[in-house]
């Protein structure tokens, strides 16, 4: 009989779900500050009924995927199954007696207090203090119209057009990894997801964004900022496309006015080192922040910078501040040590 007893023991632990077993009991509050997917299940991003968080509200928190937790299962009212998993950057997780059930308040940083943070005092881990994350990605269009030759803007790219000898934006892409069509419907998903993207609903921006947009992300011509507004910029704090489009030209202009662009601009056609394109960074926007870009190359040519910011994104706040707010760039983010800083033109 104990040895049935043991057996029946063995295979019910066999049977548990292995995700449970590493889930780490939370108590207290998350309180959203976007709208994110609420999620079954973390890996499978499965939703049943298409939840989402509502900004500023708050839920009951049972677990958290891990101890340095990337998401939380919290309670959503009203959703099947009621449990369901949101990013950790989604908002703020509060500790029971921190947040009352009712709050509607998640914590605030000034835009502009990344970089004014006092030395004496630990800065708070963004998740901690719900401060949001971004990527920002950044081309070398002549690189990359080299495998994709049928675009429209490789196929009308030339040597004295902005996009030659400037850096061009691919997108500013709110973190953590996953944080993707935030209130986006099922359609515009689904074209999205095929790559239909000049069937997306257009963009409402104004006239003047419109014309800068353009200048400084060439891929508009085959529709890539209606892509990223659907994909990325939907998660965007204000969730406001001309928010969103306005603050990241603000960056590609404050790139494309220093150190960065002037090496790969005097280098091209021929090689830059990795190494050079962060000790640029540390010129143009202080001591350390080559530490937060990673460099892609792309069949031996410098084919995309990504810069890890941290803070309350808009065009009026320092680059700066958000590049030395964030935490250094991840060795595997980038795949080359150097790279050919390619002509416009083909095989060039």
């Amino acid at each position: 009989m104990p040895n049935r007893i043991y057996a029946a023991l063995a295979a019910l632990l066999i049977a548990l779900p292995l995700a449970a077993q590493a889930e780490v009991a939370v108590e207290g509050r998350f309180v959203a500050r976007l709208a994110c997917p609420a999620t079954q299940n973390i890996k499978a991003g499965t939703n049943p009924g298409n939840v989402m968080t509502q900004a500023g509200r708050s839920y009951p928190v049972h677990a958290a995927n891990r101890r340095d937790a990337t998401h939380y299962r919290i309670e959503v009212e009203g959703a099947e199954p009621r449990l369901r998993w949101v990013a950790a950057g989604c908002g703020a997780h509060l500790a029971t007696g921190a947040a009352s059930k009712d709050e509607a308040v998640v914590p605030r940083v000034s835009p502009l207090e990344p970089a004014g943070l006092s030395k004496s005092r630990p800065q708070p881990t963004w998740h901690e203090a719900g401060v949001p994350e971004y990527l920002l990605a950044i081309t070398w269009a002549p690189a990359f119209c080299e495998t994709h030759r049928s675009k429209p803007e490789c196929r009308s790219q030339s040597p004295g057009r902005y996009d030659a000898r400037h850096l061009s934006l691919h997108g500013l892409w709110p973190q953590p990894k996953g944080n993707f069509y935030c209130n986006v419907p099922a359609e515009q998903k689904s074209l999205d997801e095929s790559g239909r993207y000049g069937a997306l609903d257009p963009i409402p921006l104004k006239p003047e964004t419109r014309r800068q947009l353009e200048r400084v992300m060439p891929g508009t011509r085959s529709n890539l900022h209606r892509h990223e507004w659907v994909k990325h910029g939907s998660c965007f704090a204000d969730g406001d496309p001309e928010a969103y489009f306005q603050a990241s030209i603000a960056m590609m202009n404050a790139i494309n006015g220093s150190a960065v662009r002037d090496l790969l601009a005097a280098n091209v056609g021929g090689q830059v080192t990795a190494r050079s394109i962060r000790h640029a960074f540390d010129d143009a926007f202080g001591q350390g922040a080559g530490s937060r870009v990673a460099v892609t190359c792309d069949g031996g040519m410098i084919r995309e910078l990504r810069i890890e910011l941290r803070g309350r994104v808009d065009e009026h706040i320092s680059l700066a501040d958000l590049i030395h707010a964030a935490e250094p760039a991840s060795a595997a983010m980038s795949n080359c040590r150097s790279g050919r800083v390619d002509r416009a033109g083909f095989g060039r």
